[in-house]
């Protein structure tokens, strides 16, 4: 017997001994999973209190290299932030700034520079610079946006920068994911009357779906306690649990209803939908894991939290669609038809099953037609692909009407699209040369005087773009800087983010 015939014997075996012991303590098996739903309820609302907003971060990289350099040159401050200040006069814009600058300069971590007004003094840019860790800017930009984002009758003030157009962001994202789950699971429960024609067969994946997504939420809580974990786990557990959940309870369901049709009794099609369908289940979910983890091989901790709020899901789904779920249809049983709806456009399940036994006869008539034309259809479908092209456009993923959006194109209007991007290039020799070389390149529009660091530091010179930092334009603006600045340099800032 093959190794994978006998682990599948083995998961038949355990499964068949499980559908046993849930139907016989169904209410036991309902109730714990009611007690771990209740328990972690806390933890699952307060999943992202210890999420980190970064975590795009790629150690080791020359952006990031450079972004620690940076602290080492204390006479310049690179823009981590800005505080972009407007008013209906220059006196109302200068009374803010006396009252705002003070407050962010008694920050240890932040060194406030300048404010450079523009507009006749109707506007005012003041560039900030944070000494913390760079994983945890995005978290000061939130912390920067709830202290002093205001708009009165006469002063609007605002904080821009990357950091805060990704604090801005996830604010975005929490609320769309609130609102995906509040639309998703009606149109779930649609297409399960539609698949099942019973409310009560219905039901049950749904109900699976928000458990597994309940529980994951609590248990990234702890584990977020324990390792820094990227705020955008909460979307990945969210999109991939309602759909593996769902999905895997509805192989057990379809099982189990139609071994019911077909003269079973409650508890041999319980047994017998475990062994067939759970066993799919468990080395789907096992496979989808071990594919996940491949993730853990990228060091960049977004991606690898991702990977771990999926794993999470994966692993709470295939648990609760082998106890949970036959708990539920060993309550329901032969009931489990009850509370039939009748849509106008639902095909009998009779005429449902003779339509795919068709589809499969003839795919299985005509397999070299068959595989032909799915491969076209999926190249066709996947033939977009040639023409990507990659950028971190966060200023484009938000909505046109959110705050950081709109405060950010009209700072680019008033001060050049640039303004909040330079181009930090940090060199070993011939500062002067190279900052000559720099401003001669096309698409430079201003070039700052070299500044020297610490003893094998180097020197730190700034270049102002006349392009928005994340486009493709920048990136062929940079590639001229790479060039001017010479193999030796390392260049940094928004556009060379990797």
């Amino acid at each position: 017997m093959s190794a994978g015939r006998y682990a599948r014997g083995v998961v038949e075996a355990l499964l068949e001994r499980t559908a046993d012991a849930v139907s016989r303590r169904r209410r036991a098996v309902v109730a714990v999973w009611l007690v771990l739903l209740a328990g972690g309820g806390w933890f699952a609302l307060h999943e992202g209190d210890h999420l980190s907003g970064g975590g795009w971060e790629v150690p080791g990289s020359p952006s990031l290299r450079v972004s620690a350099l940076l602290d080492r040159f204390p006479t310049v401050t690179p823009p981590t932030f800005m505080l972009f200040v407007t008013g209906t006069t220059p006196a109302e814009v200068h009374a803010r700034l006396a009252a705002v600058v003070p407050v962010v300069r008694a920050d240890a971590r932040l060194r406030p520079g300048r404010p450079v007004l523009l507009q006749g003094g109707r506007a005012a840019l003041v560039p900030i610079g944070y000494t913390g860790a760079t994983s945890n800017s995005i978290d000061e930009a939130t912390r920067l946006r709830h202290a002093f984002v205001q708009t009165t009758a006469h002063t609007q003030t605002r904080v821009i920068g990357e950091p805060a157009i990704w604090s801005n962001f996830q604010q975005v994202a929490k609320q769309q994911l609130a609102r995906g789950e509040e639309l998703g699971f009606p149109l779930i429960l649609l297409i399960l009357l539609a698949a099942f024609g019973t409310l009560a067969a219905a039901v049950a994946p749904l109900a699976l779906g928000f458990a597994a997504v309940f529980l994951t939420g609590a248990v990234i809580y702890w584990l977020s306690r324990s390792f820094e974990i990227s705020v955008y786990v909460t979307n990945m557990a969210s999109m991939i649990g309602i759909g593996v959940a769902v999905d895997y309870s509805l192989f057990i369901v379809s099982r189990f209803r139609r071994e019911l049709r077909d003269g079973a009794s409650e508890q041999v099609a319980l047994r017998r939908a475990l062994a067939s369908s759970g066993t799919a289940v468990v080395f789907s979910g096992a496979t989808v894991a071990v594919s996940l983890a491949a993730l853990f091989a990228i060091d960049v901790n977004a991606l690898r939290s991702m990977a771990v709020g999926a794993i999470v899901v994966v692993c709470v789904s295939v648990l609760a669609a082998t106890t949970l779920l036959p708990a539920l249809l060993a309550a329901a049983g032969s009931r489990i038809d009850r509370l039939r709806v009748r849509l106008p456009w639902r095909t009998t399940e009779e005429g449902s099953e003779a339509f795919w036994t068709r589809w499969a006869g003839t795919v299985m008539r005509h397999p070299v037609v068959a595989l032909v034309a799915g491969a076209g259809v999926l190249l066709v479908i996947a033939s977009p692909i040639l023409g990507m092209k990659t950028l971190n456009r966060g200023l484009d993923e938000l909505p046109p009407t959110s705050e950081v959006r709109v405060a950010t194109e009209r700072a680019q209007a008033i001060a050049g699209a640039g303004f909040a991007s330079p181009v930090h290039v940090v060199v070993k020799r011939d500062p002067q040369a190279t900052a000559r070389r720099i401003a001669a390149v096309p698409g430079v529009v201003a070039v700052a005087a070299p500044v020297r660091g610490p003893s094998g530091t180097g020197w730190l010179v700034d270049a102002r773009i006349a392009v928005e930092a994340e486009s493709i334009p920048a990136r062929h603006i940079v590639a001229g800087i790479r060039q001017a600045a010479g193999p030796s340099a390392l260049i940094g800032g928004s556009t060379i983010f990797d």
